[in-house]
This record gives structure tokens, sequence and C-alpha cells, in this order.
């Protein structure tokens, strides 16, 4: 409940601010209510500016998620920004969230603070519970998943890795398993073994399903 409280007052005061910038004036009536009106312009014009609120929305959370000074002052923040491009299923959003895959274990170079490890009774928690740009990729589906890879193949940081193994096997459809094998031999040695070790359970599925 607070997680959602929080979600939603971030995306109404960036869309409120946004609005405060172009000096519009905040209506008391919402554009999806108008949605409802039986006046066809009316109803056009509710549609295109509710399009342009979404689009602005995510432009925004991108932008706070890309900053690094974020990431060290406002990860709470950061954090919801995350996962609310993933309830969104913004695909503009893939690039960055595939980029910041690792926050909060992984900090930006120019984030001036240390990597937030999570522990649950002494024991690290998996990484799909401590890093929200894994769930949000994965509401996002297909249209990330060649960034994902693309990530997976290329990273040296080991929780960006486990992370990008994690986001292809919450989709794991028969496509993305595909997708899988066919970059495998592109790998270099150590990173193919890597990923025969990661995605022995795709690979036996793919099997068994020929």
């Amino acid at each position: 409940m607070y997680y959602t409280i929080r979600a939603c007052l971030l995306a109404s005061a960036l869309l409120v601010s946004e609005s405060l910038v172009a000096q519009e004036p905040i209506t008391r009536r919402a554009p999806v209510d108008e949605l409802f009106s039986g006046d066809k312009e009316l109803r056009s014009k509710a549609y295109g500016k509710l399009l342009k609120d979404r689009s602005i929305l995510i432009e925004k959370l991108c932008a706070f998620v890309a900053e690094p000074k974020n990431h060290s002052t406002h990860r709470a923040t950061v954090s919801d920004a995350i996962s609310l491009l993933g309830k969104l299923r913004a695909i503009e959003a893939a690039e960055v969230l595939v980029e910041n895959i690792g926050f909060p274990d992984v900090m930006p170079p120019d984030a001036d603070a240390q990597p937030e490890v999570i522990f649950s009774f002494g024991r690290l928690r998996p990484v799909e519970e401590r890093l929200p740009a894994i769930a949000a990729l994965i509401e996002i589906g297909e249209p990330s998943v060649d960034r994902v890879i693309k990530k997976m193949l290329t990273t040296g940081n080991l929780v960006e890795y486990s992370s990008c193994v994690a986001v292809l096997k919450g989709l794991d459809t028969p496509s993305i398993r595909a997708k899988v094998e066919r970059v495998m031999p592109t790998a270099s040695a150590d990173r193919r073994a890597m990923l025969k070790r990661s995605f022995e359970s795709i690979a036996d599925k793919s099997r068994s399903e020929k």
C-alpha cells in the first residue's frame, strides 16, 4: 500500500510540475472523465491529452532514473520510478531500465554513493527481490529482450549479468529461448560457459517441445 501511494504521488507530482512549467491551468475535470463525454470533440481532445500526459510522464521518469546523482540522494524514488515504468509497460524506457538493471546494487560511475546490497535474515536476497528493473522489464515484455540479451553478453558485472538472466527466465517464451540459443555461439568461451549453466533449464525445455 505504501509503495502504491508513493508511486502515485510521484506520477502526479511530475505531471503537475509539467503543467506549471507550461503555465497550463490545472482543471478540476480530469481528461479520463472527459472520455465518457457525449461530445465527440471533447472525447478526442481527452484521448490526445492522456496520450501526451503518458509520454511526458515516461520521459520524466526515464530522465529521473538516468540521472546518477538521484541514485544516491533519492534511492527510494528511483526505485518507484523504475517500478512505475514497468506498470506503464513503457517500451520507450527499455534502454534506461537495462542500463540501470543493477540498481541499487550497482551504482553509476558518477553517483556519489555506495551500492545498496539488501540482506534478509543475514542472507543476500535474490536479485528478483532486490532489483526493481527486473520486474519492470518483465512487465514490458519481449520489446526489451534484445537490449537485455546485449547487456547480458557484454557486461562485466555479475549482478547485471544475473539480472539479465532473471529477466529472460521470467519471460521464458519459445521465441526468447530461440534467441538465447542463437546468441550463445557468438559469446566468448567464458561467457558461453556461463550462459550454458544459466540457461540449461531453458535449453532442456526447448528440446522437449520439439
